[in-house]
């Protein structure tokens, strides 16, 4: 009997979540239809894998990424990890893809994608028909999966706290917008050693490809620049 498996292995930041998915599919089961299984955990960080530069030695994560598409910009609903599980059904985490046959093998892609996407790519691999009566946030991803395509499935990612919002994401530049404590949800009134830029007088830009934890901002240069 022949086996093929269709593995998603994703983390996220410290309080958006982790997921992995795996479909299996035997020689009685349809070749477009796969079984899919969805794992989903929190706080596993974006440089804890080996193969992001993690500390920790991660093998058989590391040869999936080898043998599949290991993705730098997967990107989350929300910054708590209840209304990011909620997004997975409704619709900055590393994520691995591997499918042997299906998606190609040595792949590294910055292309911004999310865990939304994963719905609508379920579906298209199941044949299943979305819902017609919502609009879906996320997209079919599965031709940048399978290599057939490099371009991200949008242009925009937006940054929300409740109705607020608070930054928005274009290619390599994320910018923060001002905020005020009154915005946050009780649980996130003031900075801390896990969270920064709850309070903002000034808006912050930053470059996700060189500074994924947004140490250092842009906006001084650009002010600089415009002044000269």
């Amino acid at each position: 009997m022949r086996i093929r498996s269709f593995i998603v292995f994703a983390s996220a930041l410290w309080l958006a979540p982790l997921w992995a998915v795996a479909a299996k599919q035997s020689a009685v089961a349809s070749q477009s239809k796969p079984n899919i299984i969805l794992i989903f955990a929190d706080d596993l960080g974006y440089g804890d894998l080996g193969c992001y530069g993690g500390p920790v030695a991660t093998p058989t994560l590391d040869r999936l990424a080898a043998e599949g598409l290991r993705a730098t910009d997967c990107l989350v609903a929300a910054n708590v990890c209840g209304s990011s599980r909620a997004a997975l059904m409704t619709g900055r985490l590393p994520a691995i893809f591997y499918w042997p046959g299906q998606i190609p093998a040595g792949q590294v892609s910055d292309a911004m994608i999310s865990s939304m996407d994963l719905l609508p790519s379920f579906a298209g691999l199941a044949g299943a028909a979305l819902p017609q009566n919502v609009t879906l946030d996320g997209t079919n991803i599965f031709d940048l999966l399978s290599g057939k395509t490099e371009q991200s499935p949008r242009d925009y990612f937006y940054y929300y706290n409740g109705v607020h919002l608070q930054a928005v994401r274009n290619e390599k530049w994320k910018l923060h917008f001002p905020r005020t404590a009154k915005e946050q949800p009780y649980w996130a009134k003031k900075d801390s050693a896990q969270r920064v830029y709850t309070t903002l007088k000034q808006p912050l830009l930053f470059r996700m490809d060189s500074d994924a934890g947004e140490k250092r901002t842009s906006m001084r240069s650009i002010r600089k620049s415009s002044q000269s």
